[in-house]
């Protein structure tokens, strides 16, 4: 019943506010503005860096793919560092000089003529994106309540995609005109779009460094809980690649059906992540509820594994509503993955190593996000539908695992939210 008096906010407004609860406010909001900006430049750029190192700056296509290769490995490696600085010196700091070296290095690529000056950049890049993930993310738990942190992250994640959406529509300009000014501009916008994370990061209220009880190795390296968990969370992360990597190969190695399909698939997916990442995150704010959703994460990605592999052979357009109808499974057990791995990664991290903590997860991230296009060429291209059954089990398995290995983070751990 409406009171008297009180106007009734439009349908829209409704809409918004029960898919995505309230906006963020204050600092939080300079957070999810952050991520928008930081995405539409790592958009911009992963759409149009291939054709720009190869055409214009002039490189073999195997010294991009040995370059990217290396530059992730040192991304990797340099997360938890990174964290740990952030921890040390503040996460606003380190922040802030992730952004400007990420910056400074995208317009260096303009002066790149050949095969290490391209390492030394790219290196700079991955380590500044890469780092500045799991250090936003420790920030972003300091400026939340403990109430809304998933919310925000959340919040986070469909700026994110709307981020890369609009980056890689800006890319297609780029690689349809193909020129070396084009390329040009499409640097000087993605190191812009950093160089504003950068200065929208000073505007953020400094946070207190907390105080360090430790000497000689990070916390986080003796933590074999937390690895364990991070580890298994990995294994779950590799279903990002099956949108832009398995199911294209599937459908054009395996199945007669029309190749459009894998890009119908890819916007039903970003669809529904910014229509319900939001609510999704709801189920996992406490231990217990993020390791139900890794279990039911694990059971759907198996199951849609499972649903896929049933269009061996096949065409026509019922196999096209299985392979939606495994894609949209797919989907919510994403949804309920990334909810579930925000959910253990934060409510078990140490209170005094934030930073630490969440840069071990984006090294999880890291290693499982570069390894996932190997996999799904071996699995998927090369093994056929026993490929769809290994992957099965591997998400299944791990969803399950991560209850016994949450228990026993737990244990001993006065900080765990449960």
């Amino acid at each position: 019943m409406t009171v008297p008096g009180t106007a009734v906010p439009p349908w829209w407004r409704r809409l918004a506010l029960g898919l995505y609860g309230p906006a963020p406010t204050g600092p939080v909001r300079a957070v999810v503005v952050i991520t928008l900006v930081s995405y539409i430049g790592l958009g911009l750029w992963f759409g149009s860096f291939v054709l720009f190192l190869t055409r214009s700056v002039g490189l073999p296509a195997p010294q991009v793919g040995v370059g990217a290769l290396i530059a992730g490995l040192a991304a990797v490696l340099a997360a938890t560092p990174a964290g740990v600085l952030a921890d040390r010196f503040g996460y606003r700091g380190v922040l802030f000089a992730l952004y400007t070296a990420g910056a400074v290095a995208t317009v260096g690529y303009a002066f790149v003529r050949g095969f290490w000056p391209f390492v030394l950049a790219a290196c700079v890049v991955a380590v500044a994106m890469e780092s500045s993930g799991g250090v936003r993310t420790a920030l972003t738990t300091v400026l939340a309540d403990d109430d809304e942190r998933l919310r925000c992250l959340a919040q986070c994640r469909v700026m994110s995609q709307l981020g890369l959406a609009l980056g890689a529509a800006g890319s297609a300009v780029v690689i349809q005109l193909d020129t070396r000014p084009a390329y040009l501009a499409m640097l000087g916008v993605t190191a812009s779009a950093y160089f504003a994370c950068a200065w929208l990061v000073t505007r953020l209220p400094a946070t207190e460094v907390p105080a360090r009880e430790r000497v000689g190795r990070a916390s986080v390296l003796r933590d074999r809980p937390y690895l364990l968990i991070t580890a298994l969370i990995a294994v779950l992360t590799v279903n990002w690649g099956m949108l832009t990597t398995g199911i294209p190969l599937w459908i054009a190695h395996h199945t007669t059906a029309p190749r459009w399909v894998s890009a119908a698939i890819l916007v039903l997916n970003t669809v529904c992540i910014a229509l319900l990442q939001v609510r999704f995150s709801a189920k996992a704010e406490t231990t217990v509820d993020a390791t139900r959703a890794a279990r039911r994460a694990g059971l759907l990605l198996a199951a849609s594994c499972l649903i896929l592999a049933t269009t061996a052979g096949s065409g026509g357009a019922l196999v096209i509503a299985v392979l939606l109808s495994g894609a949209l499974v797919h989907t919510f057990g994403e949804l309920l993955y990334v909810a579930a791995g925000w959910g253990l990664s934060i409510s078990l991290m140490s209170p005094t190593a934030r930073g630490e903590y969440q840069g071990m997860s984006a090294a999880g991230l890291a290693v499982a996000q570069a390894v996932t296009p190997l996999v799904m060429t071996t699995l998927i291209a090369e093994w056929g539908t026993p490929g769809w059954l290994v992957l099965g089990v591997a998400f299944a398995g791990a969803g399950l695992c991560l209850t016994p290995a949450s228990r026993w983070a737990e244990r001993n751990r006065p900080w765990a939210t449960t």
